[in-house]
């Protein structure tokens, strides 16, 4: 039955909610379109990647030549040190490092399956393509294999070359906190993390997306109609109580039959 109300009410004041539906219209133009010139609107953000390989500290060649025993151990280590990249310690060292307080960097873990030089490049577009909408400008994002003991980490910063910056960054930092513990407690030199080359990047341009506008349209439309509504409300409850109070009025004038204003005059 509510239901029912709100939709006769929205019809009985269908003006309203026309000028409501050119308001979410404006609203959804002006999440794609820099209004009113209707040039596309795009976002910039750097973005970089790198990748980190854990291997026996007394192996140049990293898993060549290793047991299959030694490859799955390394492979759970490195999902391990992955995982210590949102660690707060691993994130003040990276934060000193790029010069920002280490909780302005968010981080993010994600395992990828699938083999191949093809599968880590679809990967890696996948996540840049993902670091673009997240919220925060400093992240890190980090994903490893369930057959190599390789750390894939993506880096999203306001400029590409910060987002390079962040990713050498991580790759320090986390080899500094994995150390730093190793020599705590006596564990040195059993392994190491060796990073595949500097970190590469670049600008990611992405355009408003048809959805996000649609989510405006029915979110400002949405908005009008309540604010409509409530307004009505406001509007119909103040008439009544003035209603009320008029009456309340004539009701204490008419008590004894004279009007108010000769009972004052008898009184006086």
């Amino acid at each position: 039955m509510e239901i029912g109300y709100i939709v006769n009410e929205l019809w009985r004041l269908k003006r309203w909610v026309a000028i409501g539906l050119a308001v979410a219209f404006l609203a959804a133009l002006s999440v794609m379109y820099k209004l009113p010139s209707f040039e596309t609107k795009s976002f910039e953000l750097g973005a970089a990647s790198t990748e980190v390989i854990v291997e026996p500290a007394n192996s140049p060649l990293g898993l060549l030549g290793s047991d299959p025993q030694t490859a799955s151990s390394l492979v759970t280590q490195a999902g391990l040190y992955a995982s210590l990249l949102s660690a707060p310690p691993v994130k003040e060292i990276i934060g000193k490092k790029v010069g920002i307080p280490g909780a302005y960097i968010a981080t993010s873990g994600q395992p990828t399956g699938g083999g191949g030089q093809t599968g880590r490049e679809v990967a890696a577009e996948q996540r840049g393509n993902e670091l673009i909408v997240e919220a925060n400008i400093y992240r890190i994002l980090s994903s490893t294999r369930p057959d190599l003991p390789l750390i894939s980490i993506f880096t999203q910063a306001p400029t590409a070359e910060d987002a390079v910056r962040l990713a050498n960054a991580a790759v320090e930092g986390l080899t500094a906190y994995v150390d730093g513990v190793a020599t705590k407690e006596g564990a040195v030199g059993r392994l190491r993390l060796r990073q595949l080359g500097s970190a590469t990047g670049g600008l990611i341009t992405s355009h408003a997306s048809a959805k996000v506008a649609l989510l405006s349209f029915i979110g400002a439309f949405a908005a009008w109609c309540v604010l409509v509504l409530v307004v009505t409300r406001l509007r119909s409850g103040w008439r009544v109580a003035q209603a009320r109070e008029r009456a309340g009025a004539r009701g204490a004038g008419d008590a004894d039959g004279r009007p108010r204003a000769a009972r004052d005059d008898v009184a006086a």
